[in-house]
């Protein structure tokens, strides 16, 4: 939350709990520059990434 100011939503398998899922699928609710995407990004993966170690996370954004 503190990369985006908003709340990340799960979608995808991981919905499931008693299923088997593969990746972690999160929508960023948000609109940002394109110029500002990039960094916020690779912070937010950099950081999940700390903390999940080699799970696969896609992250998608809302865009108009």
């Amino acid at each position: 939350m503190r990369h985006f100011g908003v709340v990340p939503r799960l979608f995808g398998s991981r919905l499931d709990d008693a299923g088997r899922g593969g990746d972690i699928d999160l929508f960023i609710p948000r609109d940002w520059p394109p110029e500002e995407s990039v960094p916020w990004r690779l912070c937010f993966c950099a950081e999940l990434r700390r903390c999940l170690e080699d799970q696969k996370i896609d992250v998608f954004r809302w865009t108009k």
